[in-house]
């Protein structure tokens, strides 16, 4: 009989601690967010025009007396205009007009930044920029500059409807500034960004031969820093092998550190190069950074150079909660046995269990072990997120399976092996792992993942 029960079990359980074929079920769709216009800056027009007059002409092949007349018939001493091209298409080049008295200036934005400012809970579509829509005012043509974005979720299926209202909730009038009560991503704008000027060791054929140190570079300004300055203790240095000349921009650099040591001076390159530029938040870089070269006083500095993108940061992708499923388990619950099989000293029975492991010789196995007998489909959450009690185990049988024991384990194998292209929640959810009751003391562990939406 105890053959027979113990065979019985070795084919119920053929598959404990076998990963299975890859099984899931959909827990929760993707959240879409909602789609909105953010809208920015009301902006005058400059064009190209052949009889502009000689004080409207405040940029090269552009002409702004219309702004002029609309900022004089609004009383407004600054505003701003968008360049029109030849055929009326708008360029992306932007201009700060100023009045002083009958005098008027325009100053280019380099950057190119916009007026629109995105809440931190919306995010960019991919593809849909700032845009400009000319239209007309009671007193002069405009353009309109916004942008279509997402809030509070994932970027929807295209095609792409603003459904919610705009931000804010009217085109701004002509001349004011936007301005926001709350966080917002930094404008759309391509900044150069400068970090601090740092002494520039370079090949020199006229350096005094002591301070032609490591790399076969030119040290003279930072010991001559060192020597200046009794509290210096180091320098630090950026290096390049050309011929140092002001003006020139240098593509890689190598960072030193020179020291004053016992009368002596040392050359050390950095192990870890230093982030010389400082990107602002809601920036990122766009390419490596560039090195100008200057002179002060006979001794070079580089200047690093690096270009960025600010804005809003691209919609998350949408994605999808699934539970996946691994190995099955034995399931370990109170019931009627032996003393010898409560391992644990309470109601729990491990005996179906030791069975199991006479049979297959194997001398330690996983089990989960529960405060009571559940009904299939019943769900055992791990860590929080429900009422039953459980506990992951390890059981362990001497050489010759006279003696067991159990021990709780926080590694365990639960098998589950998710599609490709999914990872688990990025937040942790609570009831997101654990053990799904399959009856006849088995169980099967599972996990949340979240996957990409089609």
């Amino acid at each position: 009989m105890r053959r027979v029960l113990a065979a019985a079990l070795a084919a119920l359980f053929a598959t404990a601690d076998i990963a299975v074929a890859q099984e899931s079920r959909l827990v929760q769709g993707p959240r879409y967010g909602t789609v909105r216009r953010a809208l920015g800056e009301t902006l005058l027009l400059a064009e190209q025009k052949p009889n502009c007059p000689a004080n409207a002409q405040l940029a090269p092949n552009l002409c702004f007396d219309e702004a002029i007349a609309a900022m004089r018939s609004s009383r407004l001493t600054s505003a701003s205009a968008i360049a029109l091209g030849p055929v009326g298409a708008v360029r992306n080049e932007i201009y700060d007009l100023s009045a002083n008295g009958s005098a008027y200036t325009a100053t280019l934005r380099e950057d190119g930044r916009s007026g629109v400012l995105v809440p931190r809970n919306c995010f960019a579509l991919p593809n849909e920029g700032v845009r400009y829509e000319v239209t007309r005012l009671p007193n002069a043509r405009a353009a309109l500059e916004s942008q279509l974005i997402v809030c509070d979720g994932a970027a929807p299926p295209q095609p792409w409807r603003a459904s919610g209202a705009s931000i804010p909730a009217a085109p701004l009038a002509l001349g004011a500034a936007n301005s926001a009560a709350e966080p917002t991503w930094p404008p759309t704008s391509t900044p150069t960004l400068r970090g601090d000027p740092a002494p520039f060791a370079s090949s020199n054929p006229a350096c005094p031969a002591e301070a032609v140190l490591r790399d076969r570079l030119c040290y003279a300004a930072p010991i001559a820093q060192l020597e200046a300055d009794p509290n210096l203790r180091e320098v630090s240095v950026l290096g390049a092998n050309v011929q140092a000349q002001a003006g020139m921009t240098v593509q890689r650099v190598d960072q030193y550190v020179v020291r004053q040591r016992r009368n002596r001076v040392t050359v050390d390159e950095r192990w870890f190069d230093r982030s010389l530029v400082a990107t602002p938040d809601g920036c990122s870089n766009t390419g490596a950074a560039e090195y100008l070269i200057s002179e002060n006083a006979g001794a070079f500095f580089a200047t690093p150079i690096q270009r960025a993108r600010c804005g809003p940061p691209l919609a998350p992708a949408p994605v999808a909660v699934y539970e996946f499923y691994g190995n099955e388990t034995f399931l370990v619950t109170p019931g009627s046995c032996a003393q010898e099989a409560r391992l644990r000293g309470g109601d729990a029975c491990f005996s179906q269990v030791m069975a199991y492991m006479r049979q297959t010789g194997q001398r330690d196995v996983q089990v989960v072990s529960l405060d009571g007998n559940y009904a299939p489909s019943t769900v055992v959450p791990f860590r929080g997120g429900g009422r039953i009690r459980y506990d992951v185990l390890i059981v362990t049988a001497s050489p010759d399976f006279t003696q067991f024991g159990a021990h709780e384990t926080r590694r365990y194998n639960a098998g589950v092996r998710p599609a490709g292209g999914c990872r688990l929640p990025q937040e942790w959810i609570p009831g997101s792992e654990g053990v799904i009751v399959s009856g006849g003391n088995r169980g099967r562990f599972f996990t949340w993942y979240e996957c990409p939406a089609g």
